[in-house]
């Protein structure tokens, strides 16, 4: 006996359910499998886009760029799909949807709803809980398409003690990973010790931190002394 359920995603996937329920040695058993339908894209319009940001914006808080390449991604996409047969009308149909996309960038950062400056502030708080260097934090908020100027400005408004703040970095990088004093079970044999503390360095030279800060936290004693060092920097 079968039995049908079908399930909607948003815009794109349909799944439909179908559940087998079988006898085997007076037990009932019931199997569940599905197969997937992708719906065609739908054509791009103005109003449609607008129904696109306000689903992707009720979800993320995304930079301009992010934005930007989600709304372009989903205008290709429709394009591609409703225009590959005529060549000319593809060219023109990309370059208005491509506009239509600024325009609803404009409109968004008009009403506040997309802002780098607050993602720059958001993210640079975010890797620093991490643990992230600032060559790391620079990296990553350049990957997302910030600016060299605003990075610049949001690393700026760090502690103005640049060597308290990176040691911080570095044990709330070790807190996080459970590496160095904050390891969880203690190794007794010297050796393995010496094997262990070569890996630690490593995992915080790769991170972005400096040697000489990441040698400063390994030789904290215990847990104990490497917490009073951090809420003494915090």
């Amino acid at each position: 006996m079968k039995r049908q359920r079908t399930t909607k995603c948003p815009f794109l996937i349909k799944k439909t359910y179908f559940y087998e329920l079988s006898y085997e040695r007076g037990t009932l058993i019931m199997n569940r499998s599905y197969s997937r339908k992708f719906k065609p894209p739908k054509k791009i319009s103005p109003l449609y886009l607008q129904r696109l940001s306000r689903y992707y914006l009720e979800r993320y808080s995304p930079s301009i760029s992010q934005f930007r390449r989600y709304l372009t991604q989903k205008v290709n996409r429709s394009i591609k799909h409703h225009c590959a047969t005529d060549p000319d009308q593809y060219s023109q149909r990309l370059e208005e949807a491509h506009q239509w996309v600024e325009d609803e960038i404009k409109r968004r950062v008009d009403l506040k709803q997309l802002d780098d400056w607050q993602y720059t502030e958001s993210q640079i708080n975010r890797f620093q809980r991490q643990g992230l260097s600032q060559n790391a934090i620079k990296n990553k908020l350049f990957q997302k398409g910030i600016s060299s100027n605003l990075i610049q400005k949001g690393l700026s408004n760090l502690k103005e003690d640049r060597e308290d703040s990176a040691l911080e970095a570095v044990l709330r990088y070790a807190r996080r990973r459970g590496i160095g004093p904050f390891r969880s079970s203690k190794i007794l044999d010297p050796e393995k010790q010496k094997k262990q503390r070569v890996k630690d360095l490593s995992s915080f030279l790769r991170a972005g931190h400096s040697y000489d800060l990441a040698q400063k936290v390994l030789n904290c004693n215990d847990r104990a002394t490497a917490d009073l060092l951090l809420l003494s920097l915090s």
